[in-house]
């Protein structure tokens, strides 16, 4: 018989970090709890999605340690780095801003 607590955190980690969840089953990881590199290894592993759609995912693992009560493997060290980086490069992908064209009036 499985341990209601085990149950709930299972529940929990499908309904709330849901990205996460399946890509730590798919790499044989906890989601929950998660440790800093295996958030960091997310987010690299992921950046392809581009920042609009990794965080929300990075986000919701945030959430779902905070609401059991556990330390927030999203802040600092390791996945804060990774985050940094990817946003540095999706800016870098997404090329130079352009500048408004102002025209003159004479």
């Amino acid at each position: 018989m499985t341990h209601p607590l085990l149950t709930a955190l299972a529940q929990a980690r499908l309904r709330d970090a849901p990205m996460f969840a399946k890509w730590c089953e798919l790499n044989g990881l906890s989601a929950c709890p998660a440790a800093p590199a295996s958030v960091a290894r997310f987010v690299t592993d992921c950046a392809s999605l581009g920042m609009d759609r990794l965080w929300p995912a990075v986000q919701d693992i945030s959430r779902m340690h905070v609401a059991l009560g556990l330390a927030d493997p999203t802040l600092g060290g390791a996945a804060a780095s990774e985050l940094d980086r990817g946003h540095s490069s999706a800016a870098v992908l997404a090329g130079p801003v352009q500048a408004p064209v102002r025209h003159l009036t004479v």
